[in-house]
């Protein structure tokens, strides 16, 4: 029947039933507790991926290009103790490369990253304040901030930090079974 409304009416009369569900719908109803331990999840795992130096895929993210190694080392801002006179790393400017982490440099990206709930505690979002997140998080193929020693453009590479990683898919999955549990 086209345009005919459906109506289906259900009638538990089970007592335990009923209060089961009345659980279950105040809990769907309030989900902050549950979306409050997701954002804890999120928030380490994404974290972690500083230490791992990879995305949400477990992919490993791009590696220092030379100008960023550059800028790191001081040789663009005048800084001649870590390079040679003919131009090549010094000793220090090795130690310095060789503990030099992808999007490390200060640590303030990583320690800006934060969890709160939205929504009236119906969403919860992971992220940073920091606009150039989204330049390391997206990539920026026509960088206008750093040049190479030519002058052309440095390209940034993406390398996602934000993101559900599988095993952050399967902990989301256990702690919403385990708060709609009875």
């Amino acid at each position: 029947m086209a345009g005919a409304g459906l109506h289906l009416e259900v009638k538990v009369e089970d007592a335990e039933l009923r209060a089961r569900l009345a659980q279950l719908i105040r809990k769907c109803s309030h989900p902050a507790p549950a979306l409050e331990e997701i954002g804890e999840v999120l928030w380490t795992s994404t974290r972690e991926r500083f230490e791992t130096e990879s995305g949400p895929d477990g992919a490993k993210w791009a590696p220092n290009s030379a100008v960023t190694l550059a800028r790191k080392l001081g040789v663009i801002m005048g800084k001649k103790s870590n390079v040679t006179k003919s131009g090549g790393l010094s000793a220090r400017g090795r130690r310095a490369v060789g503990v030099q982490k992808v999007l490390t440099q200060s640590g303030i990206l990583a320690d800006t990253i934060a969890r709160q709930l939205i929504d009236g505690g119906h969403g919860v979002e992971v992220g940073t304040n920091r606009v150039y997140g989204a330049v390391q998080q997206f990539g920026n193929p026509a960088n206008r901030f750093y040049n190479t020693p030519g002058g052309a453009p440095a390209p940034i590479p993406p390398r996602p930090f934000l993101g559900i990683s599988d095993e952050d898919r399967t902990r989301i999955i256990e702690i919403l079974e385990d708060y709609l549990r009875p």
